[in-house]
């Protein structure tokens, strides 16, 4: 009898996974149109790090170097949002208790690397384990992780949101040191 409890548990665990990766699976394979609308990136970056400060102000540090010459955005604010906590989530799953995550804005007439004008760039930064140079191609691709319980969807999400902007990320790590996420966002003329 308990044989058979521990083999029915272990089955509601596996469908409960299932579950959770068919529902990263279904967003990561949705086309969300995007809601437009004039925001301020900096309040957005400001309400989420409040957010995680009151969640993990006792193991980690949170801190926050905003441009004060940032224009409003035209963007969709939930699926940016989303975007950055779930950069801002890998940040803490990576940073040793005790660690920091730091994010800091930026506004660039010109890239000359990208040859882009008028970008917003949100670096979100760890000291965390960083990623391996061979991991580093494929962490936007569904499904890879390192992550004992992760569905491998997130960044692949992340990727998209922001692309669906018309914006780009880059990263560089370096393990053992850490992880620096730059996401890149055109400011388009509004309305």
């Amino acid at each position: 009898m308990i044989k058979l409890k521990k083999i029915n548990e272990s089955i509601l665990a596996d469908v409960n996974e299932l579950k959770l990766m068919n529902r990263f699976l279904m967003k990561y394979l949705q086309v969300q149109s995007l809601r437009l609308q004039e925001i301020e990136i900096t309040k957005i970056i400001t309400e989420l790090m409040d957010n995680y400060r009151s969640i993990f102000s006792d193991r980690f540090t949170f801190t926050c170097n905003f441009s004060t010459s940032l224009p409003s955005l035209l963007a969709d604010e939930e699926q940016l949002k989303e975007a950055l906590a779930i950069i801002i989530d890998n940040a803490i799953d990576a940073a040793p208790e005790g660690g920091t995550v730091s994010i800091t804005t930026a506004f660039h007439e010109m890239l000359t690397h990208k040859k882009k004008k008028n970008i917003i760039s949100i670096e979100i930064e760890d000291n965390g384990c960083g990623i391996s140079k061979d991991n580093l191609d494929k962490i936007f691709d569904p499904h890879y992780t390192n992550k004992k319980e992760g569905t491998g969807i997130g960044l692949a999400i992340a990727k998209r949101i922001v692309e669906s902007h018309e914006g780009w990320i880059e990263v560089e790590s370096k393990e053992k040191v850490g992880t620096k996420f730059a996401l890149y966002l055109p400011v388009k003329n509004l309305p």
